[in-house]
């Protein structure tokens, strides 16, 4: 792969990734016009980034099945033939999966032997390809890479080498940065003691790829530019591409560069961020030439965001770039691209989000509300249910999903569902009789004591009407979730006008009360303090805003965002949180729709950054709607892939705590003795909490084995802090909604990255 650096004329792309996503509808017939359209654009290599994930494949397999919604039998087969009819050059990327089981106990050898597996199957139906021309290995890296990270790429490279050892491999290497560790964040990247303490990082980083790169003799290393996702700048990058070249100097690998082709900002109008904007020429042309003065190749992320058949600013990218590359071959005649067909593929993930639908149906649903926990044995409106107080959280993000199903497929029960809930969530709103104190839940019958101290039930005045009290920020972040979704996807103007009430009502109490909600008798409530959880503060004020464009929201948010208040503490807690349980008071819910909001570029950044340092600390405890939120922004991840995983592990069965006991009995009784010992020892603790776990905290359990929860995603993905030693559901009859399910997995439909 070694070639010689070449004197160009100009500075343009070598070659162009192709990620699986909404292309995998195309014809053979489409593939070959999207390859037409790359050679046409002066480019010589194509990189197909992955060819198989979580038991999926692009080509006809004897093991795995097809990705969903394929055009093509064979999508590898196409992409090869088209480029070897263009004259061009494909890099195939191996298998992307990673399960979080494997990074926990085993992360070298399994994910070895599915690059074994996948490569084999490759090579025996298009190993004699004239186009191919090398592999790539598509798992997104630490930077730098860890060791067992380090251990995997070069056991993975030596596969590769040993069944064909004339190609060469490569593989993405992300930038680093500085950690945020206090006071100064803000400056890091204009402070000149950060600047020195980031090149002596940068020098880490490239010592520690150079000495992977030999070790497991790499034919490329590709650094990440990330401009487009605003991770850092171009001069960071030319740090970067400077220190990678000089580590390199005098081995047999080639630096080259991945330049992003996207841009993550938010334009007026726009309210969806699934689709980000394609990258203007002037800021392309600056990119490319930084990277060419020091790498051998540069290839652009992705050809999505140049592709001519898309239209629009793609569209336009693709012509404007041809005109700066001088390109002088004739312009091809490019059909525009049509919505994919419907596939009757049998789905297993959409299969699991109707059994769910179905569970909440018969089991779970007052009023419109989802009622968290419920045991089985008796009714909603038995004495043995009162007890429950977290509807509105589940009712909000439960709206959430439904809306996110409607804008997804257009079914008129996802609307009336959401519609229901929404209902529901407006009852939550308005019952306690103040405005802007909202309740926990609501219902028609009671019995026993109302209970005491401030967590308590209370009476509407003339009526057989009940309400818990006491609102806290968990059940506040569904609650804004699900009115944000609603009145994005679903409202019609009198419904939109309405939620513009609520919001102004519940959000103006929490500001005129220094960001603290408040009871229906003006004390402040247990746990509706803000100032604990800064993230989740600025998306409320940014949502209210969004949905009432009343300025004192706006004044608020921009007073509130300063690094001394919110801002700063949201960053720096970012990187501090080691316990899921309490992601989503600060993050998860709130994530999403304050990213969706904001566009100002550089506020923007800095939300990012706090995305990127949570992303990055909690990506191995299995947050999927986390990793799907990461996945929005920063397309190049394999975040998405790890969320497939697992929900494609998840059992609605599991949600009723009997089924889950019964399997995971079974499973020890048969199995056990294969389980590394902490895992074991940690299922043990979790069906008889008498047994003490031996190293006194609990392990992460893989989604198939885990015991069901009110968030499967948060309370208990991987819970390894002492003094929070195992799961404990609150009973063995009880059954939970699976609503943290229907949510991740319609957004991951919305956004595309499930098909």
């Amino acid at each position: 792969m070694r070639t010689k650096t070449a004197k160009r004329s100009t500075s343009r792309l070598d070659g162009v990734f192709i990620a699986p996503g909404d292309n995998l509808a195309w014809s053979k017939a489409r593939w070959r016009d999207a390859i037409e359209a790359i050679a046409a654009a002066g480019v010589d290599i194509v990189i197909l980034q992955r060819t198989g994930s979580n038991g999926r494949v692009l080509y006809p397999s004897r093991v795995h099945g097809p990705m969903p919604g394929m055009g093509a039998e064979d999508v590898v087969e196409a992409v090869l033939a088209a480029a070897e009819e263009a004259g061009l050059s494909v890099i195939l990327g191996l298998d992307a999966t990673r399960h979080l089981a494997d990074i926990h106990y085993d992360p070298i050898e399994p994910q070895a032997d599915r690059t074994t597996m996948a490569l084999m199957e490759v090579l025996d139906r298009h190993g004699d390809s004239a186009s191919l021309r090398g592999f790539y290995l598509p798992q997104e890296w630490s930077a730098p890479p860890t060791p067992e990270e380090a251990e995997l790429i070069t056991q993975c490279a030596t596969i590769c080498r040993r069944l064909r050892p004339d190609l060469p491999v490569c593989t993405t290497a992300p930038q680093p940065k500085l950690p945020v560790t206090g006071r100064g964040w803000e400056l890091l990247e204009t402070d000149p003691e950060a600047l020195a303490r980031q090149r002596e990082l940068i020098e880490r980083w490239a010592q520690a790829w150079a000495e992977l790169a030999e070790r497991a003799r790499l034919g490329a290393v590709m650094v990440r530019d990330d401009a487009g996702s605003r991770r850092c700048t171009l001069e960071a990058s030319a740090d970067a591409y400077e220190a990678m070249r000089y580590q390199l100097v005098g081995l047999d690998s080639e630096l080259w560069a991945q330049v992003g082709l996207y841009e993550v900002t938010h334009r007026r109008g726009d309210s969806d961020p699934s689709r980000l904007h394609s990258t203007g020429i002037q800021r392309l042309r600056r990119q490319l030439r930084v990277a060419a003065t020091h790498c051998h190749k540069l290839f652009g992320f992705s050809f999505e965001y140049m592709d001519p058949a898309a239209g629009g600013e793609r569209a336009q990218l693709y012509q404007v770039y041809r005109k700066h590359c001088g390109v002088t071959s004739p312009q091809i005649t490019v059909k525009p691209r049509r919505n994919p067909r419907p596939t009757d593929v049998p789905d297993p993930l959409l299969e699991k989000a109707m059994a769910v639908e179905r569970i909440i149906e018969q089991r779970h649903v007052l009023e419109g509300q989802i009622m968290t926990v419920v045991d089985y044995r008796f009714g909603l409106d038995d004495a043995q249910n009162l007890w429950q107080e977290d509807a509105d959280f589940m009712t909000g993000l439960y709206v959430g999903a439904e809306s996110l199903r409607f804008a997804a497929t257009g079914d008129p029960d996802a609307r009336a569902r959401a519609r229901r809930s929404f209902e529901a969530l407006c009852m939550l709103s308005t019952v306690s009789g103040v405005p802007g104190v909202v309740a926990r839940s609501f219902r028609r019958s009671f019995t026993g004591d109302l209970g005491a101290g401030r967590k308590r039930w209370q009476k509407v005045e003339g009526e057989d009407l009940w309400w818990a009290t006491d609102i806290s920020r968990d059940q506040l972040s569904g609650h804004f979730f699900g009115l944000a979704a609603y009145y994005d996807l679903v409202a019609d103007e009198s419904e939109r006008k309405l939620i513009r009430r609520l919001v102004c009502d519940i959000v103006g109490s929490i500001l005129d009360h220094r960001m603290q909600a408040v009871d229906w008798d003006g004390g402040y409530t247990i746990h509706g303090n803000f100032w604990v959880a800064p993230f989740q503060a600025l998306a409320v004020l940014k949502l209210a805003y969004r949905i009432t464009r009343q300025r004192r929201f706006q004044q608020a948010y921009l007073e509130y965002i300063s690094p001394h208040f919110f801002l700063g503490h949201a960053i720096v807690q970012a990187a501090a949180i080691l316990d899921p349980f309490f992601q989503h008071y600060q993050y998860d819910s709130p994530a999403y729709h304050l990213l969706q909001y904001e566009t100002n570029p550089d506020i923007l950044r800095y939300l990012l950054r706090a995305l990127d340092l949570l992303y990055a600390h909690t990506r191995d405890f299995g947050n999927v709607y986390l990793c799907f939120v990461y996945q929005t922004y920063r397309p190049e991840s394999d975040a998405a892939r790890r969320g497939e995983a697992e929900l494609l592990e998840f059992e609605p069965q599991h949600l009723h705590v009997p089924n889950w006991r019964r399997d995971a009995e079974r499973f020890m009784r048969e199995r056990g003795e294969e389980l590394p010992s902490r895992l074991y020892d940690t299922l043990c603790h979790c069906l008889d909490p008498s047994q003490s776990l031996s190293h006194g905290y609990a392990s992460f359990i893989p989604m198939r084995l885990r015991p069901p929860m009110q968030l499967n995603w948060q309370y208990y993905a991987g819970i390894q802090t002492p003094g929070r030693a195992g799961a404990r559901p609150h009973g063995p009859h009880v059954g939970y909604t699976g609503v943290d399910y229907l949510l991740a997995y319609w957004m991951g439909r919305y956004h595309g990255f499930l098909r």
